[in-house]
């Protein structure tokens, strides 16, 4: 926009053509990764969208929605450049074929996963379970987990005491710790909500941990790989007049 332009350092591979500490590359066209296509992306889809019909929600901007009385609610929310369309089944499938008409983009179907999550969908009870799979095998792989198999993520009764002086984890502990910490901060987020009091106590002590904290983050993972295929499903409620409510 405004004729800005946009240099590049020389990429790996074309040093011996170009002197990197000599030359760099203007950009006549934009590439990802770049914060300016970014922006102009989200402004083209956010036309788009206004063109479709739909309202940008007040509390997220990448969510757009419209509402009929007949046919119900139409959403749409983007994820940089992924798009996901809800709603009723021909609301769908009519909203996605305006879209598909302005934009250059492959229609991948059903929902299946999401930032992360794997999705099991049960129609009949109209339900949906998130997981992480993927996430929690990366627990046996990356960490020297416990033999013992945990039935609850944290021990009970058990208060994780500020470390006392000289008792912290050398530095290379202290980065697996926090890697450790960061994935169960993911995992309760999405799927796991019941690990929430466990995790928060791990959380409280990443800037100087001790060999209890590091412990007591690993019975944790040890605790979710036991139960891998528990998850956070969501499914309507019945209201006191017998109707569902989402």
């Amino acid at each position: 926009e405004n004729n800005e332009q946009i240099y590049t350092k020389i990429p790996q591979g074309f040093e011996k053509y170009w002197d990197p500490k000599v030359w760099v590359w203007l950009l006549l066209r934009t590439v990802y990764g770049t914060k300016q296509a970014a922006i102009c992306f989200w402004k083209t889809l956010l036309k788009a969208m206004t063109y479709m019909g739909l309202a940008r929600g007040n509390a997220d901007p990448c969510l757009y929605w419209k509402y009929d009385e007949e046919r119900g609610y139409t959403i749409w929310l983007s994820w940089i450049d992924d798009c996901l369309c809800l709603g009723p089944r021909d609301n769908v499938l009519e909203s996605k074929t305006e879209f598909t008409k302005l934009f250059d983009c492959d229609d991948v179907g059903e929902m299946k996963e999401y930032v992360g999550c794997k999705l099991t969908i049960n129609k009949k009870e109209r339900s949906m379970k998130f997981t992480q799979p993927v996430l929690i095998q990366s627990f046996e792989d990356e960490f020297k987990l416990p033999s013992y198999n945990y039935k609850t993520p944290g021990e009970p009764h058990k208060v994780l005491h500020k470390c006392e002086e000289g008792f912290a984890l050398d530095n290379k502990k202290h980065g697996v710790y926090r890697k450790g910490v960061g994935k169960l901060l993911h995992l309760m987020r999405w799927s796991r909500p019941e690990i929430y009091n466990a995790v928060r106590e791990t959380a409280r002590r990443m800037s100087e941990p001790n060999d209890a904290h590091f412990k007591a983050m690993l019975r944790i993972m040890k605790y979710c790989v036991n139960t891998k295929d528990h998850g956070w499903t969501l499914k309507p409620s019945r209201t006191w007049d017998g109707k569902d409510r989402e």
